[in-house]
């Protein structure tokens, strides 16, 4: 059965791919694109953080604290009720990924190999775009709530009202 134009097993395997469960045992913000994207780069950052040569401590755990933050934003966002609750969490997520993208910049000039700089800055490219294929986010504020049977309006990532 599909739903919404998605096809339910290849989400299934796309998840034990990335370690996740299977989705019907997620709770609602589990199942998200942005935020199974989130872990994804979480994974990387680990990745990165094992790769760099010994005196950059500093650095690593930059990179850990602000890729850690992203999911957990958007999880806590999900679980609040009131916009600006939500929109608080969800700006909150977006500017750790900006935090992440700057990290990794930073060490590109000569820590990390390209290959997982390009993964990385894609990765957060797609957690904090705000048009394409990676919109279909919880980031909204106007999202009515992350609990729940999706809307379209939960989904949309649009972060706060300009």
């Amino acid at each position: 059965e599909r739903h919404r134009g998605r096809d339910p097993r290849r989400e299934r395997r796309r998840n034990r791919r990335m370690g996740a469960a299977d989705s019907s045992s997620m709770l609602h913000f589990q199942k998200l694109d942005v935020y199974q994207r989130s872990i994804e780069f979480l994974a990387l950052a680990h990745r990165v953080r094992e790769r760099l040569p010994k005196g950059h401590a500093d650095l690593a755990d930059q990179l850990r604290r602000a890729a850690q933050s992203v999911p957990q934003n958007i999880a806590e966002g999900c679980g609040r009720t009131t916009r600006a609750d939500k929109a608080k969490h969800y700006t909150t997520a977006r500017g750790s990924a900006m935090e992440s993208a700057s990290h990794l910049d930073v060490m590109r000039v000569d820590e990390i190999d390209a290959e997982l700089y390009a993964r990385g800055t894609e990765l957060l490219e797609r957690i904090s775009s705000r048009q394409g294929p990676m919109s279909a986010t919880p980031m909204s504020p106007r999202a009515s709530s992350c609990v729940g049977p999706s809307t379209s309006r939960d989904n949309e990532f649009t972060g706060p009202p300009h």
